[in-house]
């Protein structure tokens, strides 16, 4: 039996599914919702939390034939993938590494950055006093206390994230916190910056942290992003940071992704990183439509222990590209028409999440569909998907 495992199924990780499916390996995917389009469209489907890596180790002992590998793709559950590799001897970034990467009190801790300032605090502590005491490091640092930003140290998609602006809204921001963490008991109380943002997507081969792709991010409302244009190439300097962050967290080995924002005094900051590539369809789709590059191809050969060609990471055109989650009115539909922006200039795809329900827009994990879109300038392939967006109509 050649097959391969998958942690996660949803429909970020259909394109890599269908990578090794068409390479002739059947592919069994383990997600918590056993309906999920990557569960429907792999070869075996198992209800299980992605988080729950015991669980998966124990699973793991239950099967006679070892997997050719273990992967996911643009799902935060690296410690997952890491454990199962590391009991396997399959590739992956270790498990520490992969751990120290996705808590974001820890990323923070081991990357010693001037900015942003920051304390870490345990969701048990009382509010006050880590109030008190993140009060006390502003003013240490000189940086305004207000607004600050609170984050759950064990999530992603902007989940367990809120701005404070008055001390009575800290006590909430805390508890969204504490109810977002998986795994950790930490929560993030941090300065906020001031700047744009790029995800940013490497290959740590042994020493080498190859560039893969960069997108610059586009935000609505605090913290929702709402879409990116693609590519954004990496300067020298947020390589070496990448390359300088993969070493202080111990990520030795496999995809590597940062979120960074250029902050008009301090320069470059690290936001969060994480053991696995993007989850904005960027390297699955708008990289594929601007430069031509199958990336999950590269991803699917790292994984199976085959040598990455370097050629597969160079440009085979040179475009532009957009992908748009457009906002609606939360309530329940029975579908989407995308008829006339489907037709509209620029268009290339339009990818649906979500067939039943709009749920207010609270985390970038809530956007119901994604219109992506090519153009001559970046600027132009923005506004073809945001025009496509505007066309696209609820069935209610």
């Amino acid at each position: 039996m050649n097959w391969v495992w998958v942690v996660g199924g949803g429909i970020l990780q259909v394109p890599v599914i269908k990578e090794f499916q068409q390479r002739g390996l059947e592919v069994l995917v383990t997600d918590r919702d056993i309906h999920a389009l990557g569960c429907q469209v792999a070869d075996t489907a198992i209800e299980l939390d992605t988080y729950d890596i015991a669980g998966h180790l124990d699973l793991a002992r239950k099967y006679p034939v070892m997997p050719k590998t273990v992967l996911t793709d643009a799902a935060d559950v690296g410690p997952t993938v890491s454990a199962l590799a590391e009991y396997y001897g399959t590739p992956a970034c270790n498990y520490v590494g992969a751990c120290n990467a996705r808590d974001k009190a820890k990323v923070r801790v081991l990357l010693d950055q001037p900015h942003p300032v920051y304390v870490a605090g345990n969701t048990q502590e009382d509010a006050y006093e880590l109030w008190s005491r993140w009060v006390q490091r502003a003013s240490n640092y000189d940086v305004p206390a207000r607004p600050c930003i609170i984050k759950a140290a064990d999530n992603c998609a902007s989940r367990g994230m809120m701005r404070v602006d008055m001390w009575d809204q800290f006590d909430k921001a805390i508890d969204v916190a504490r109810l977002a963490n998986h795994l950790s008991d930490n929560v993030v109380v941090e300065e906020q910056l001031n700047g744009w943002e790029v995800a940013v997507d490497f290959l740590v081969l042994g020493d080498e942290v190859l560039f893969v792709n960069g997108a610059k991010r586009v935000f609505g409302d605090f913290g929702i992003e709402v879409g990116h244009t693609n590519p954004w190439v990496a300067p020298s300097e947020v390589c070496k940071i990448a390359s300088d962050a993969a070493k202080k967290l111990g990520v030795n080995s496999g995809p590597f992704k940062l979120d960074l924002l250029y902050d008009q005094n301090y320069g470059w900051c690290v936001l969060e990183c994480a053991t696995r590539w993007s989850g904005g369809f960027d390297h699955t789709h708008s990289a594929v439509l601007a430069t031509g590059r199958n990336l999950v191809k590269v991803l699917a050969d790292y994984a199976l222990g085959c040598q990455v060609n370097r050629a597969d990471l160079e440009w085979q055109k040179q475009g532009f590209a957009a992908v748009y989650a457009p906002v609606f009115e939360a309530g329940e539909i029975t579908g989407w028409d995308t008829t006339e922006a489907e037709s509209m200039p620029g268009v290339s795809e339009i990818v649906v999440r979500e067939t039943k329900r709009v749920s207010p827009l609270k985390t970038c994990a809530d956007r119901p569909i994604f219109v992506i879109a090519a153009g001559d300038t970046e600027q132009a392939a923005w506004q073809n998907a945001v025009n496509a967006g505007e066309k696209v109509r609820l069935v209610r």
